[in-house]
């Protein structure tokens, strides 16, 4: 009987060898975050996603403050976006409050917004996502198309309904109130460039957090930065 050649053994241990190798790790795909709001958090969205950059990737939704008809296509758009996150931030902005420019109501009134946020967060045991909601900057006093009080009625809401959505309160009220002068444009409600380096600073390193954490998943998760 002749003894197999070595360059056949060669190829057979080669062959069975590639059989019981492990195979190729596919490549971790990166979480993606929703982020909605309004022109406050538009300024600042941009860096968000430079900071998360390899960590995540940050989308940005408008959140309109206008028309019934505006509301119901921004919900349906949401509903068909939603189930690709697996985080969802959710900033209040000050210009839901604003009053409209020919009436003494806001563009947004109290009820709508308690509405919106039972709306496109109705079941929380249900939802996969994430979720981190921000209350909304504040507004200089005194300042046309915002009666002293309303914002911060508003974000009592946003704050009241996160404990039961089980979301993370991220307080950009009082972040901004307390370095107004720094993080403000004098006479408005607007960003400087610091205020955008800044928030956006908190905002992804909250964002970096929350997607690293395993909390338990029945239990509120609630910050408050002040």
């Amino acid at each position: 009987m002749q003894k197999p050649s070595r360059c056949l053994l060669f190829f057979v241990c080669a062959w069975l060898s590639h059989l019981h190798a492990a195979p190729a790790e596919k490549p971790a795909t990166a979480p993606t975050v929703l982020l909605i709001g309004d022109t406050v958090a538009r300024q600042y969205s941009g860096t968000v996603g430079e900071l998360v950059k390899g960590n995540a990737i940050v989308d940005y939704l408008p959140l309109p403050a206008g028309s019934t008809s505006a509301l119901d296509e921004f919900k349906a758009e949401f509903s068909a976006k939603a189930p690709r996150y697996g985080l969802i931030y959710f900033a209040l902005g000050p210009e839901i409050a604003r009053e409209s420019a020919t009436g003494d109501k806001p563009q947004f009134n109290a009820r709508q917004l308690r509405k919106l946020l039972e709306d496109l967060f109705r079941d929380p045991s249900a939802m996969k996502q994430k979720l981190i909601w921000a209350t909304a900057v504040p507004v200089p006093e005194g300042l046309s198309g915002f009666p002293g009080g309303r914002l911060e009625s508003y974000n009592e809401i946003v704050a009241n309904l996160a404990y039961n959505r089980r979301a993370l309160l991220l307080d950009l009220y009082d972040y901004v109130r307390l370095r107004r002068a720094d993080l403000q444009r004098p006479g408005d409600f607007m960003l400087t460039t610091t205020g955008v380096e800044l928030v956006a600073s908190v905002v992804s390193n909250k964002i970096q957090e929350v997607l690293g954490e395993d909390n338990r998943p029945d239990l509120p998760r609630v910050l408050v930065l002040g």
